[in-house]
């Protein structure tokens, strides 16, 4: 009998750590459960809830909300054999401009981009003066600040990198890498006609 009661206390603590692992193991299907919604979530979704996140003043003051030249919404297309097939990774290099429909906008203050194709995404901080732009608070490169001319004509977007440290220099090599058509419509008033809307600006 008293051996009986010697192999409670044992029995309690084998019973609370099967329990426990059951719990453990329930977290992986979870886990997958949430990164298969992810995955199956569209394009326009993802864009969508991007839309509502701002970005975190990791080291610099969030910019005043105030309009600037430079705000609206650009695409461009990689080609997709810049860097072949698509690979699933873990954790693939921020900023990698792999091929596919990309989607940035500027709007007041935040920049939010995404890799339509990929679900890649990100947001942070801007300022404007003149032809410069710095870009901060990315939370892919919270201490980095990127420097860039830039230049707007005819609904083409062209970025040139000063200086952008940022995801092994990454960010700048994606920006400067192609043009960005705007998604407002352009006149030509030459041909008195509007250009199509870019695909992606859907």
């Amino acid at each position: 009998m008293k051996r009986a009661y010697l192999l409670l206390p044992i029995i309690a603590i084998a019973a609370a750590w099967i329990s426990g692992c059951s719990l453990i193991q329930s977290v992986p299907t979870t886990q997958q459960e949430a990164t298969a919604e992810l995955e199956n979530a569209l394009p326009t979704d993802i864009w969508e809830s991007l839309q509502e996140r701002d970005p975190y003043p990791y080291t610099t003051p969030l910019p005043p909300p105030n309009s600037t030249l430079i705000d609206g919404i650009y695409v461009k297309q990689e080609p997709m054999e810049l860097l072949g097939e698509h690979i699933h990774c873990r954790r693939c290099p921020d900023w990698l401009y792999e091929g596919g429909l990309w989607k940035i906008r500027f709007d007041r203050g935040i920049y939010r981009v995404l890799h339509v194709d990929l679900g890649w995404k990100s947001l942070g901080s801007y300022a404007v003066s003149g032809d410069q732009l710095l870009l901060f608070n990315d939370p892919n490169c919270i201490e980095d600040t990127g420097a860039y001319r830039w230049k707007l004509e005819s609904g083409v977007l062209i970025f040139e990198v000063v200086d952008d440290p940022c995801a092994i220099l990454l960010r700048g090599k994606n920006l400067a890498h192609l043009p960005w058509q705007s998604c407002e419509r352009q006149v030509d008033v030459a041909a008195s006609d509007q250009r199509p809307t870019p695909e992606g600006c859907e």
